[in-house]
Formats: structure tokens, sequence, C-alpha cells
């Protein structure tokens, strides 16, 4: 994560130039993966990069949504209920950046899971975002995100996973300023952490018990229990539910 020496108010062109190189990597990035990757500035409110892939899946100019900034995605879901979650999600990131001030954010990660209608479907997706630069009150001043298809059935869930503690807490939105909540999960071991990892790269059942020196039988109980703690159902759940713990 970057830091800039200085408070958010007192931020300048030279501290834009000074994240172009993160900016550059982002886009060598966006061409590796699937998901539509962005970056959003917190302090002019707008996307400060956006990927062709998102350009495609939402057939919008870049010219047209960059001013938006996350406003940007209520153009894209078709119920209340939908744009609800995506209210309530910008409220629960703005709530874990004022927490903090008080902690490390450089390893949270924050996620949620709706509907959002892309060209003439609808479908569920998996957005998360997390910090890319910060002020030196530990400040959030860049997002990155990315959206990709969800695994899961149900939507709605705000998660904030660590990959530093392998925690996650959930959001409850009062009629005050909302908070977070700890979420009790059963922790994986290192051994199913490595199997998941191999996994969510593509290997098969057969790849991973030759590469871990493990039988068959034995890749598939870890398997087994991997999905009985996460709460999946198969292997693209359980990479899902992983990758928002931030455990892969």
């Amino acid at each position: 994560m970057i830091r800039i020496p200085h408070p958010l108010a007192q931020l300048t062109e030279d501290d834009y130039l000074s994240v172009e190189s993160a900016i550059t990597a982002t886009d060598v990035f966006s061409r590796m993966v699937t998901p539509c990757v962005y970056v959003i500035d917190m302090v002019k409110d707008n996307f400060l990069y956006v990927s062709e892939c998102m350009l495609r899946h939402f057939r919008c100019k870049r010219e047209e949504i960059v001013p938006l900034g996350g406003r940007m995605f209520e153009k894209y879901v078709d119920s209340e209920e939908d744009a609800r979650l995506l209210r309530k999600f910008d409220h629960a990131i703005r709530a874990a950046y004022r927490e903090g001030c008080h902690t490390d954010l450089s390893n949270e990660v924050l996620s949620i899971d709706l509907h959002m209608r892309l060209g003439d479907k609808k479908l569920m997706v998996h957005q998360k975002v997390r910090v890319l630069a910060s002020d030196c009150d530990n400040r959030p001043w860049l997002l990155l995100g990315m959206m990709s298809r969800s695994a899961v059935r149900d939507g709605g869930h705000i998660i904030a996973g660590n990959a530093k503690s392998h925690t996650r807490r959930r959001f409850v939105d009062d009629e005050e300023a909302g908070h977070w909540e700890e979420m009790a999960y059963d922790r994986l071991s290192d051994v199913e952490m490595e199997m998941l990892s191999f996994t969510s790269r593509g290997y098969s059942i057969e790849e991973i018990a030759r590469i871990m020196c493990r039988s068959i039988p034995t890749v598939k109980l870890y398997r087994k229990q991997v999905f009985d703690r996460l709460g999946a159902d198969n292997a693209a759940q359980a990479i899902a539910l992983a990758d928002s713990l931030c455990l892969i």
C-alpha cells in the first residue's frame, strides 16, 4: 500500500504523479485477469482508472463513467433493493475507514454480492475493494476495486476480510453510522489452504495430489473439510468465499 506523508486535505498534483506507477501496474494486472478492475479516488469521488474489460462489460465510454466513480454502479441495478445494497456498501466502506484511522487497513478487503444488469443479462456479481493509497493518518485516498461473476446464490452480505489475521467482520447497518461486528468461522489448516490455493489456480485433484505428495482420497477429504468449514457446496463457491476472506 502507498502512503503519502501528509493528510488528504493537503493533497497535491505531485501526489497524483507519485502513484502513476501503481496505476500502470494496475493496468498491466487488469489485462491478465478476467474481473473488471478500477481505482476510485476518495477525495475527488471519481474513477482514477477503469480497465478495458470494465468498459466492455458495461458497454460505456471512459469519459462517461470516470466522473461518476462508485455512483456509476447504481446505473446498472434495476431493483430498489440492489440500489439500497450499493448505498449500504458505500456506507460500510466509509464506516470501515473512519475506524481505519486507528487500525492497519492495508490487509483489509471489503466485498459484497448483489445483482447487476450487464447488457441484457441480470447476474449476481462479486465486488470487492481494498486500499491502494492512504495518507499519514491512515485515511484512504485510492481504492482498488474488482468485480467478477459471483459463485454464491444469496447476495447482500457485506464482509470485511483481513489477509494477515484471517479474520472477518460483517457490516450491520443501523439507523446511525452503522458498525462492524466480528464473525466466527472455522479456520482452515495450512494444508487445507494450500489445497484450496491450488484449486483456485485450476489444478485437478490428481494434479494437487501429486504436487502435495498426498493420495487422491486424502486430497478429496481436504476438499470436503474446506467445503464444510466455509459452508460451500462446490469448488467455485469455496474459492469465492475464501477470496472474500483473503485466504487465497
